[in-house]
């Protein structure tokens, strides 16, 4: 069976300028993906109606979907209509069908629409109008000789839920798709890429009906696989996981918070952090889990050698002759916010984020851990890299994998 071919054509010009982040396009490509279509190419074009008509003509040459994203709002830059008419050769005509949408949206907000909303309801001759239950812009399909064109709404969630509720089901019925492909997706997180794409390849040459691929979602690298049957990928899988231990921290939508938090969960165990450097990044990632108030007991930033010494009872000496940044007094303040907020474990972080601050003896990205419990208190230095933003990240994943690693040593 032949695998249908798809274009992904994504318009605006805060893209081009690069202001916003495309994610409407790789959410669609893996969707594609997993359906059996192949994506051959995926382009992105400005607000300007000569390079998106280029585009659509173009694209209509190469696979038989074509799915355009943007450009279908209420202001007069929003040109993907007029694109799509001139690229086909027809004029544009309002559905009244789409003009009620439009107005049914806005009453069931008790609001009622302006001037410009009625170019939404423009569209090519022959276009069929495509429901936008969660936004005034509806999108609509257009089918050229062989090719399927599908228009859809550029705002994140707006794409989302046209896509899977409207245009997938269609592409379903109107093509005759091959089997899906099973997916996995494992996150690791502590080995090197290198290290990673050695045991990688040694996985692959014993699973040769299975496509591995990587990427690097920083700080963590994703191993993604990808067979025609959910035995070949398991047992790729497991033989990675046999491979890279416990550096293979969770998979699919799970994350590193998520999985700690779990583990807490299942010991019946809290926790509460003491932050310098992160300032405050742990316990927000934490606390982004549904949930995590069963397990994560307090979080406090504490800056200034000061709060230190008030809030955690960080001895003065300690600071003074080693320094905030140092072992000692991350020690102190894992120990002193697990005692004073009776948590089981307490974790504490300290070190220099940048750009400035850093000297020869600890330099930007120094970072020191600490974390106790009953058991005793442990501590960790770490020499992170990246600018401030990616080592304040890098440091919460590294205490809150510290965390992981200690939860799945205790006995269940």
């Amino acid at each position: 069976m032949v695998r249908p071919r798809a274009v992904i054509l994504l318009i605006g010009n805060e893209l081009v300028r690069g202001d916003v982040a495309d994610v409407n396009g790789p959410e669609a490509a893996r969707e594609f993906g997993r359906a059996g279509i192949q994506v051959v190419s995926m382009h992105t074009a400005g607000d300007r109606i000569e390079d998106i008509v280029l585009l659509l003509r173009q694209a209509g040459e190469r696979g038989e979907i074509v799915l355009v994203a943007g450009g279908l709002g209420p202001t007069e830059d929003d040109l993907t209509r007029v694109a799509a008419a001139r690229a086909f050769r027809r004029e544009l005509r309002h559905s009244p069908e789409a003009w009620e949408q439009i107005r049914g949206w806005f009453a069931r907000k008790g609001w009622s629409p302006v001037p410009g909303n009625e170019r939404q309801a423009l569209f090519p001759e022959g276009a069929e109008v495509v429901e936008n239950r969660s936004g005034t812009a509806p999108g609509f399909s257009y089918r050229d000789g062989e090719c399927r064109y599908y228009f859809l709404p550029g705002v994140p969630r707006e794409f989302r839920a046209v896509f899977s509720e409207e245009i997938m089901p269609r592409i379903r019925r109107e093509f005759d798709l091959p089997p899906p492909c099973e997916f996995l997706t494992l996150k690791s997180f502590g080995l090197s890429e290198a290290r990673v794409g050695t045991i990688l390849s040694e996985v692959a040459a014993a699973a040769p009906g299975t496509i591995i691929g990587t990427r690097f979602s920083f700080p963590e690298i994703w191993i993604d696989l990808e067979a025609h049957n959910r035995e070949e990928i398991d047992r790729a899988g497991d033989r990675i996981r046999e491979q890279m231990g416990e550096y293979v921290f969770g998979t699919g939508e799970e994350t590193l918070e998520s999985v700690a938090g779990d583990l807490l969960r299942e010991k019946g165990l809290t926790l509460a952090t003491a932050e310098s450097c992160t300032g405050g990044l742990v316990s927000h990632r934490i606390t982004q889990i549904p949930g995590s108030s069963e397990y994560f007991e307090r979080g406090v930033v504490s800056y200034s050698n000061k709060s230190k010494v008030e809030f955690f009872g960080v001895d003065p000496r300690l600071l003074e002759a080693h320094g905030a940044v140092s072992e000692p007094v991350a020690r102190a303040m894992a120990e002193g916010i697990r005692a004073r907020s009776g948590a089981d474990l307490g974790l504490g972080i300290t070190g220099i984020a940048g750009p400035s601050g850093g000297t020869a003896e600890k330099p930007v990205g120094l970072v020191f851990f600490g974390l106790t419990s009953g058991k005793g208190t442990w501590t960790r230095e770490a020499r992170l890299f990246g600018d401030r933003g990616q080592i304040k990240l890098f440091a919460s994943e590294v205490a809150l994998d510290w965390v992981r690693r200690y939860l799945l040593d205790l006995p269940r």
